[in-house]
């Protein structure tokens, strides 16, 4: 997938489309980025689930950073059923 993609959902199939959001597209992280932000806008079901987790983990983490990082995999997890490799 080329890094100035994001996914969009079309009947609960994943397509990659040219992405439009200002920022230093050359960065894998950011592309990463804006491909889980646009699978939340395009999937309810994936944010109900994000948003239970994000909920979850601010009453148990111990630390920003540990909230961070425990939402990773979650992240990972998503953009792969969506058909993207993710970092």
């Amino acid at each position: 997938m080329h890094p100035n993609q994001r996914v969009e959902m079309y009947g609960g199939q994943s397509r990659a489309s040219r992405c439009s959001a200002a920022g230093p597209q050359s960065d894998p992280v950011w592309s990463e980025t804006l491909l889980f932000r646009d699978l939340l806008r395009s999937s309810n079901g994936e944010r109900v689930h994000y948003a239970e987790l994000k909920r979850s983990l601010e009453r148990d983490s111990d630390s920003v950073d540990e909230y961070g990082e425990l939402k990773m995999p979650y992240i990972r997890a998503a953009l792969k059923r969506a058909g993207v490799s993710p970092l």
